[in-house]
C-alpha cells in the first residue's frame, strides 16, 4: 500500500493572532516554516461575503488583491517547482538549497523579486520525470502556470475553469464546496491528454480542508486512475481531521498523495466581523457617492493586439445560456500547454509587451496591469516584460468587505458585471494603493464595448491618467448573445449552469454519429424479473420504471416474421420518417436538435437524423433520453443538452409513435415543470413517425401499422433497455439509467433496421417534401381520439386502470413481449398490419376479438391480477 506522504514538520510552534474586524478573529498556529518566512510577507486578512468562511487569506504573492510587483507572483511559482524538484529527488536536496534561499530572498524583499526572478529563470528546472500540471481556478491558474513555466522540459500544464463551453465535453468535474463559484470543469485540447500514468500535480494558492483536491482525486481516479499525486500550496491549513481524510483516500484508492508547502498551520475562528451588518464601502459599478473613491475620470481606450496570440475556437455559455463565439488563446494553459511550446508563447508575450510600451503616456510614472478572472497568467507576463514601474493585480469573484483601516488588507473595492457573463460579479481592491499613469486592463476574448463599458466605469475610481481596454484576440465571427432579454434577467435561468453535468459515457449499438445516449450504464444491476412477476408488483403499486422486464432472444420463427415485416413495411416506414423529417426542417430549420425519448423514440431519430444529414447534408445533434410516466422526463439530461447547445437551442422531441397520449401529456407537463423552475420555455411538440392516437401535431402518418422497430425489444433499440429510474440506483446528479445488453451484439438488429429503411430514402424524398408542405399547410389539430377510443373499450370491459390498456399495433406487440396480456381487441381479423400480432397471440394462447370502430388497428389488454374485470 502506498503511503502518504508530506513534508516533515519542523519545530516552529509560533502563534499569530488576527483582530480582522468586530470580534472576528483568526488564529494561525504555526506548524511547518521550512524556509523561515515572515509570515507578514505571505498574506493579510480581510473579511469576506461568504457564509462557508467569513474571513480571507488576502495573499501578498499571488498579485489578486493587492497590486504588486508580477515577478513577485513567478517567483512563488518558481518556489513551488523548486520544491517539487527536492521533493522528487531527496538526494539532491543539497543542489536544490542555494536555489530556494535565492528563490525566498525575492519572495521578501520586493526590490529584489525582478532580478532574482531574471536569474533564476535563465536556467529552468529539469524534472526528474515526466509531469502533468494542473492549476486550480481561478485564484490558482498563474501560479499553477508561473509553476510550469519554472520547468525547462517534460511538463505540460492545464488549469480548470469556471467557464461553460457549449461545443467541449469538460474531461473532469469537481466542486469547490467554500467557494462561491463552485463547479470546476477541464477542458483538454489533446483526447488522450490524461492517458498515461504520469505524476499529476494539483496547485492552488493554498488548502483549507482539502475537500477540493479530494474531490478532483476522485473524479480522475475513476477516469485516470494513477498511482501518484502530488498536491503544491503556498499555504496549508488542514486539521488533522482533514490530513486524515487524505491517507484515508490513498488507502482506499491503493496510492499516494503528497504535498509541499511554503508554510503549513492550523487557524481557529472566533467572533463575527459585522454583527450589524457590513460596512458600505463596496461601490457598484457607475456608483459615486461621497464616501466613496472620488472617479477621476481618466481617458479611456479600447485596444486590439494584432497577430499576437494563438487562438483557439470555443464557444461559451454565460449563465444566462447566451452564447459567445469569441476564439480564445492557446498560450493561457486553458486547454492544455507543454514546455515544447513555451518559445512560441515567450514570443508571443514580447510582442504584446512591446505594443503595450508603444500605448504609453511616456511620462515615466506607475503603470498598472490588470488581468480579468482566471485570465491571470498572460496578463501578469505582459506586466514582467515591460519596463519601469509596473504593478499587476487581478479581478476577482470574491466579495470582500472593504474596511479603510492601516491593519486591514482590503482598504476599497468596486464591483461590476464580468465582461465574459454579465451573470457573473467581478470585483478589484485597493485601488486607492498607488497612483497611475496608466492602467491597462486584459481581456482574453474579443468583447463588445457594451460589455466592456460597465468595467471601464468602475476603474474610472482608479487614480490614473488614462485606461486602456486590450483585447487579446480578435473574433472570428461577430459576438452573438441571445436576443432573448427575458432570459437575460430571470435569475431561474442561472440554475441551469449551477452544476456541471456528467459527460456521456458510450453506449449502444449505433454509430456515435448516429446518437449520443444521456443515460447512466446500469449494465451490472439486476432489475430483470419474471414477466409475471413484474406485472404483479406493478399492478401492486410497484413503478415500472423500478425493473425490468426480462428480455428473450427471438425465437427463429418471430424472428423470420419481423424480417419479412421489416421487408415488407420498409417503404411504407421510409415515406413515414421522410415525412416527418421534412415537417421537421420546415418547423424548425437546420439547427434544431433532435432529442429522441428512451427507448421506441431512438430508432426514429437515428432515421430522422440520417435523412436529414442525406437530404439537406446537415448533421443535427441527436440525444436519447428518458421519459417516464408518472415521474417525467430527465432533467439532468435537459441541462446538459442546454448547456451543451444553449438556450437558444431549438430541441426537437422525437418518438416513435402514439397511443392513449400518455406520454405526449407526460412531456407537456414536464416542459411546463421545467419552465417554472428553470425559467427556459421548451417546446413539447413531439414528432413521431406514426399517430393514430391523433395526439400530436408532427407526424408522418396517422395510419396504424406495425412499425418493425415495435416487433424486437433491445435488439432493435441499439441494445438498451427501457430507461429505469429507482431510488438507490440514480443519484440526484445521474441521468436516468438503462442497461446495455452488450453481449447481444451477434444478435442485434438495430443497425440492419436502420439501413434498410434508409435504402429507400432517395426515391420517396420528393413524395415526403410534398406530403410535409400539404401537412404544414393544413396544420393538423391534436384531437385526442385515441383517448376516447380507449376509454370506450375500458367502458366496455369494465377495466379500472386504463393503464391497462395499450393502443396500436405497437403497443400492442410491447403487451405481448413483455406483459401479461388478457386479450387483444382488433379492428378487423384480416388487416394486413396484423400478423405478427396474430403469430405473437397464438404462441401465447391469448385470445383475439374484433372490436369495430377503433382508431387503431388494434389494443392489447393486460390481464388485471385482482380480477378479470371491475
Amino acid at each position: 500500500m502506498m503511503s502518504n506522504a508530506t513534508q516533515p514538520y519542523s519545530e516552529s510552534k509560533a502563534t499569530h493572532v488576527y483582530n480582522i474586524a468586530g470580534s472576528l478573529q483568526v488564529t494561525v498556529s504555526e506548524k511547518d516554516n521550512p524556509f523561515g518566512l515572515p509570515i507578514s510577507s505571505l498574506f493579510h486578512m480581510a473579511a469576506r461575503n461568504n457564509p462557508k468562511r467569513s474571513f480571507l487569506f488576502v495573499s501578498k504573492l499571488l498579485g489578486k488583491h493587492i497590486p504588486i510587483d508580477p515577478h513577485i507572483s513567478l517567483l512563488a511559482g518558481y518556489a513551488l517547482a523548486v520544491l517539487l524538484c527536492r521533493h522528487l529527488q531527496p538526494e539532491r536536496s543539497s543542489e536544490w538549497e542555494p536555489l530556494l534561499q535565492q528563490t525566498m530572498k525575492g519572495l521578501t524583499d520586493p526590490t529584489e523579486a525582478p532580478s532574482v526572478y531574471r536569474k533564476v529563470i535563465a536556467e529552468r528546472l529539469r524534472p526528474p520525470m515526466p509531469l502533468k500540471l494542473l492549476g486550480f481556478a481561478e485564484t490558482a491558474t498563474a501560479l499553477g502556470h508561473a509553476m510550469f513555466d519554472a520547468f525547462e522540459s517534460n511538463a505540460t500544464y492545464l488549469h480548470t475553469t469556471r467557464e461553460l463551453l457549449a461545443d467541449r465535453d469538460s474531461v473532469l468535474q469537481f466542486d469547490e464546496e467554500h467557494s462561491h463559484a463552485v463547479a470546476h470543469r477541464c477542458y483538454a485540447e489533446r483526447s488522450d491528454y490524461w492517458d498515461n500514468g504520469e505524476i499529476v500535480v494539483f496547485v492552488d494558492d493554498e488548502m483549507t480542508t482539502g475537500k477540493t483536491t479530494l474531490n478532483l482525486i476522485r473524479d480522475m481516479h475513476a477516469k485516470f486512475p494513477r498511482k501518484r499525486y502530488v498536491v503544491a500550496s503556498l499555504l496549508d491549513w488542514r486539521s488533522e481531521t482533514a490530513e486524515e481524510a487524505f491517507a484515508s483516500l490513498a488507502n482506499e484508492f491503493d496510492i499516494s498523495i503528497e504535498t509541499i508547502t511554503l508554510y503549513r498551520g492550523t487557524i481557529e475562528v472566533n467572533g463575527v466581523a459585522f454583527p450589524n451588518g457590513a460596512p458600505q464601502g463596496l461601490l457598484n459599478s457607475g456608483e459615486d457617492t461621497d464616501e466613496a473613491l472620488p472617479i477621476a475620470c481618466p481617458e479611456c481606450r479600447v485596444h486590439m493586439l494584432q497577430s499576437v496570440f494563438e487562438p483557439v475556437g470555443a464557444v461559451s455559455l454565460d449563465q444566462a445560456g447566451r452564447s459567445n463565439h469569441a476564439p480564445y488563446m492557446r498560450q493561457t494553459g486553458r486547454f492544455g500547454i507543454a514546455t515544447e511550446e513555451r518559445k512560441r508563447a515567450d514570443d508571443a508575450i514580447q510582442n504584446a509587451a512591446s505594443q503595450l510600451e508603444a500605448l504609453r503616456t511616456g511620462s515615466g510614472g506607475n503603470t498598472l496591469v490588470i488581468g480579468t478572472g482566471e485570465f491571470m497568467y498572460v496578463p501578469m507576463q505582459i506586466a514582467a516584460a515591460m519596463q519601469g514601474s509596473v504593478y499587476y493585480q487581478s479581478s476577482t469573484r470574491s466579495p470582500i468587505h472593504p474596511l479603510d483601516r492601516a491593519d486591514y488588507a482590503v482598504k476599497d473595492g468596486v464591483t461590476f458585471p464580468s465582461p465574459d457573463d454579465e451573470g457573473v460579479r467581478h470585483y478589484l481592491y485597493n485601488l486607492g494603493a498607488h497612483a497611475y499613469e496608466d492602467v491597462f486592463v486584459i481581456v482574453e476574448r474579443a468583447t463588445p464595448m457594451e460589455r466592456l463599458a460597465p468595467m471601464l466605469e468602475a476603474l474610472k475610481h482608479i487614480n490614473c491618467k488614462v485606461i486602456h481596454a486590450v483585447c487579446c484576440t480578435s473574433a472570428s465571427e461577430p459576438v452573438n448573445p441571445l436576443d432573448d432579454q427575458h432570459a437575460a434577467r430571470d435569475p431561474r435561468v442561472a440554475k441551469v449552469f449551477e452544476r456541471t453535468m456528467k459527460p456521456p459515457v458510450p453506449l449502444g449499438s449505433y454509430a456515435p454519429s448516429d446518437v449520443t445516449f444521456l443515460l447512466k450504464d446500469l449494465r451490472g444491476a439486476q432489475l430483470e424479473m419474471p414477466t409475471e412477476d413484474r406485472e404483479e408488483a406493478i399492478q401492486s403499486g410497484v413503478h415500472y420504471s423500478e425493473m425490468l422486464p426480462k428480455e428473450y432472444e427471438p425465437s427463429e420463427q418471430y424472428l423470420q416474421l419481423y424480417r419479412k415485416t421489416l421487408d415488407d413495411s420498409a417503404p411504407l416506414v421510409a415515406e413515414g420518417i421522410a415525412a416527418v423529417a421534412e415537417l421537421i426542417v420546415r418547423k424548425r430549420g437546420l439547427s434544431c436538435v433532435l432529442v429522441s425519448l428512451a427507448r421506441a423514440g431512438t430508432p426514429v431519430g437515428v432515421l430522422i437524423k440520417r435523412y436529414i444529414e442525406q437530404r439537406y447534408g446537415v448533421s443535427l445533434p441527436h440525444y436519447s433520453i428518458s421519459i417516464i410516466r408518472g415521474k417525467g422526463i430527465d432533467e439532468n439530461a435537459l441541462i446538459y443538452i442546454l448547456q451543451k447547445h444553449g438556450l437558444e437551442a431549438s430541441i426537437q422531441f422525437v418518438d416513435g409513435w402514439t397511443g392513449k397520449g400518455a406520454i405526449r401529456r407526460t412531456l407537456i407537463e414536464a416542459c411546463r415543470q421545467f419552465e417554472d423552475k428553470y425559467g427556459v420555455r421548451l417546446s413539447d411538440d413531439l414528432a413521431v413517425l406514426a399517430d393514430p392516437g391523433r395526439c400530436s401535431e408532427t407526424f408522418g402518418t396517422r395510419e396504424d401499422y406495425l412499425i418493425p422497430s415495435a416487433c424486437l425489444n433491445a435488439t432493435v433499440s441499439g441494445l438498451m433497455s427501457r430507461t429505469v429510474l429507482k431510488p438507490g440506483l440514480i443519484g440526484p446528479d445521474d441521468y436516468h439509467g438503462s442497461k446495455f445488453y452488450e453481449h447481444w451484439r451477434s444478435i442485434d438488429e438495430s443497425n440492419r433496421f436502420v439501413e434498410r429503411i434508409a435504402a429507400h430514402f432517395e426515391v420517396i424524398a420528393q413524395t415526403a417534401a410534398g406530403c410535409a408542405d400539404k401537412n404544414k399547410q393544413e396544420s393538423p389539430e391534436a384531437t385526442w381520439q385515441g383517448l376516447a377510443d380507449i376509454q370506450a373499450v375500458q367502458q366496455a370491459f369494465g377495466i379500472e386502470d386504463i393503464n391497462l390498456i395499450k393502443p396500436g399495433v405497437g403497443e400492442t406487440c410491447r403487451v405481448l413481449l413483455r406483459r401479461v396480456p388478457w386479450k387483444i381487441l382488433v379492428d378487423r381479423v384480416d388487416n394486413p398490419h396484423l400478423a405478427p400480432i396474430l403469430l405473437l397471440a397464438e404462441e401465447r394462447g391469448v385470445p383475439v376479438e374484433p372490436f369495430p370502430g377503433l382508431a387503431f388497428s388494434c389494443c392489447g389488454i393486460i390481464k388485471p391480477l385482482k380480477g378479470e374485470s371491475a
